[in-house]
């Protein structure tokens, strides 16, 4: 672990992500900033960054994810609040990087609503409960993507344009 005694504090980083336009009419980026202002006041940390954007986990270019993870690499801020393992997790690369942020870096992520708080010196049990839900994330992300794309051809083969038509 890298030690870095200017990470122990109180301070914290916000993670809200949604993955696209339509889950924005929903509210969710809103119950998710509420459900980690309400977190780090439970637990009585300092919130000093959000980050809150739209960003598909499926694309090769996540601009604003990677913001994300400079702060977490750069900044003092000791804890970072995720409402969800999924919402940090969409693939085995994802579970990589995420399992080796507080061992590399000495944060602690708190993904206060699956209840999981993980850090560098995270018992077996809670690294099981994150490598399960992450498996399950990536599974769902690549499950609704072959869903998709059997959707298309099916609209493409009952004559319809499957997606948007073109300009």
């Amino acid at each position: 672990m890298m030690s870095n005694p200017q990470r122990q504090n109180n301070k914290a980083i916000l993670l809200c992500r949604i993955s696209s336009d339509k889950q924005a009419e929903g509210y969710s980026l809103d119950f998710q900033e509420k459900g980690g202002i309400a977190y780090a006041k439970q637990k009585q940390f300092i919130i000093t960054k959000t980050h809150k954007f739209i960003e598909s986990a499926s694309h090769d270019e996540r601009k604003h994810w990677n913001d994300f993870v400079d702060s977490i690499k750069k900044g003092a801020e000791q804890h970072i609040l995720i409402p969800k393992v999924d919402r940090s997790i969409r693939s085995f690369d994802g579970l990589a990087l995420i399992q080796n942020l507080p061992k590399l870096y000495g944060v602690t992520l708190h993904f206060f609503n699956d209840s999981l708080i993980y850090g560098p010196d995270s018992p077996a049990s809670d690294v099981l409960r994150l490598g399960i839900q992450a498996t399950v994330a990536t599974w769902y992300c690549v499950d609704l993507s072959q869903k998709t794309k059997l959707g298309m051809d099916e609209k493409a083969s009952q004559g319809e344009f499957p997606g948007r038509a073109p300009y």
